[in-house]
């Protein structure tokens, strides 16, 4: 077996990017892969759609649920994790992951067929954080946890913060959040 050498230096703009590309590839297979099993809740696979928000990566279609709407972020350093700062850091233009996310469920929120939305990365969770420390491996929802936390808990005042960074009301936050979260590692 031929072992590969490490990559030597810092990845290039470009490269980053492609590879991100391919990642972002991979998770479509995957999701094709739903549309076509036999008797599946989901009937159509679309990609980088306009007037999906910032969750315009993956898009499948439920018709009878609600759809799910993923955004894939793609890391050259897989160490670094989902955390505070990556979720609530403001990019270049003035706005952070959670305030994207936050804006599109309202954008596509449906109330007979709320929208399922996903994160997907190669990044890890972080574990200590009061909520994304806590996703469910079995569906990798926030759900049923963020919705039970009481809001004088760690995880209850941290959904208060996560409002408040997104300039919802606490109210609003916490029925966003009852089916926001979706962090498949």
């Amino acid at each position: 077996m031929t072992l590969l050498p490490p990559a030597a230096g810092p990845a290039s703009r470009s490269g980053v990017r492609r590879s991100g590309d391919d990642y972002q590839d991979l998770i479509a297979w995957v999701a094709a892969l739903r549309v076509i099993q036999p008797e599946g809740e989901v009937t159509q696979l679309e990609m980088e759609i306009n007037g999906a928000g910032n969750v315009d990566d993956v898009i499948l279609r439920r018709p009878a649920l609600g759809d799910r709407f993923g955004q894939v972020k793609w890391a050259t350093n897989t160490a670094l994790t989902v955390d505070e700062t990556f979720m609530t850091a403001q990019t270049g233009r003035g706005t952070s992951l959670l305030q994207k996310l936050y804006g599109s469920f309202w954008q596509l929120h449906d109330p007979d067929r709320p929208p399922i939305l996903e994160l997907m990365t190669n990044r890890g969770l972080d574990p200590a954080h009061p909520l994304l420390g806590h996703v469910d491996g079995r569906t990798d929802l926030l759900v049923p946890y963020a919705a039970d936390a009481p809001l004088n808990s760690a995880a209850g005042v941290q959904l208060q913060k996560w409002g408040s960074t997104s300039e919802a009301t606490a109210s609003a936050w916490w029925k966003c959040s009852r089916i926001l979260c979706s962090v498949p590692a």
